[in-house]
């Protein structure tokens, strides 16, 4: 089910609407709550239950991803996927960008990291 944009965050927030089954494998559960790992939404989870907020942003990340990525709007394309992300985005499109482009974007991406380590074999790639 889809909401529009114009409902208010808090609408979102308390809303029965359970975490969709597709984002089920980006759960992890920690010591304090459950968390999402998703390439558009990093953050906890404080009941599965009330989902709809969640379901949201990845929804409207998704259209805007969607969108910088049929204008070729590489920079706008990455900024819509989290952090941890990025690495491995720039990675399955890298071969779509011009020689100029992959070099910026290239080094965005590295910039934004906070452990590059991390994905060193794909940024020697």
């Amino acid at each position: 089910m889809s909401h529009g944009l114009n409902e208010t965050s808090n609408d979102a927030f308390s809303r029965h609407e359970p975490l969709r089954q597709e984002l089920r494998p980006y759960l992890e559960h920690t010591e304090l709550c459950w968390f999402i790992r998703h390439p558009f939404y990093n953050e906890p989870v404080h009941d599965l239950e009330k989902c709809g907020y969640i379901h949201q942003q990845i929804d409207c990340r998704t259209a805007q991803a969607d969108a910088c990525f049929e204008n070729g709007d590489w920079e706008g394309y990455i900024r819509c996927v989290e952090v941890h992300s990025q690495p491995e985005w720039f990675a399955k499109d890298a071969y779509l960008l011009r020689d100029d482009r992959y070099w910026c974007l290239l080094s965005l991406v590295y910039r934004g990291q906070w452990q590059t380590h991390k994905n060193r074999d794909l940024f020697d790639r």
